[in-house]
């Protein structure tokens, strides 16, 4: 049924040259809540997207459910690059059980190693990955500052994500922040842009 519905969005979506990026939730403090939990694992997500069949149907891949649900580097590398729409990067508090970890509660990435982010991070990489790199925080700390400074704050964490044992990672990154009424949603600077700078363009455009 799930796979049905999907498939109809993606058809809309790939006649207007679109991709549905589907993100598994592995956090384990949200899967005890429901009785019946739905698929919370890359390899359950890959099962879904191939019964779609449509061909733009990819993966939004985030550090923070890869670790919560335990899948491993091996199996990011079964995947090919044009099969990831975005790669989310995030860190967790410490002094947390894993199991206890809540899903609202997290850090900037690299900030606290509790996640290994150059693990995750060196594995998408190597799968030919060139799209975006997104931090997100779920972060009271984070919420209290205004738009600049934690616009500046996320960009030094991910920018010192990327310096992790001197990965060469690459990514489409947006010089500017968009703003929608209170909303701040970082890509990325400038200067990260012409650090990292730009692979080759896919044959869909990705949002």
């Amino acid at each position: 049924m799930q796979a049905g519905r999907l498939r109809e969005i993606a058809k809309v979506l790939r006649d207007h040259e679109q991709w549905l990026g589907l993100e598994y939730i592995g956090t384990h403090t949200l899967l005890i809540r429901g009785k019946y939990p739905f698929l919370h694992t890359m390899a359950e997500t890959k099962e879904l997207i191939a019964e779609i069949g449509t061909g733009n149907v990819g993966f939004v891949l985030d550090g923070w459910h890869w670790w919560q649900t335990g899948d491993t580097a091996e199996q990011i590398l079964t995947l090919q690059g044009d099969e990831i729409i975005a790669a989310d990067l995030n860190d967790a508090p410490r002094g947390v059980e894993k199991r206890a970890q809540l899903d609202h509660q997290r850090e900037l990435p690299a900030s606290t190693g509790v996640i290994d982010v150059q693990t995750f991070l060196n594995a998408v990489h190597q799968t030919g990955f060139d799209g975006p790199v997104r931090a997100e925080p779920f972060n009271a700390f984070l919420r209290k500052m205004d738009d600049d400074d934690a616009c500046a704050a996320t960009a030094a964490a991910l920018k010192k994500s990327l310096r992790v044992d001197r990965l060469s990672v690459c990514v489409r990154l947006l010089s500017r922040l968009k703003r929608d009424g209170d909303d701040c949603m970082l890509r990325f600077d400038r200067a990260a842009a012409e650090c990292c700078g730009m692979a080759g363009k896919r044959p869909y455009t990705r949002h």
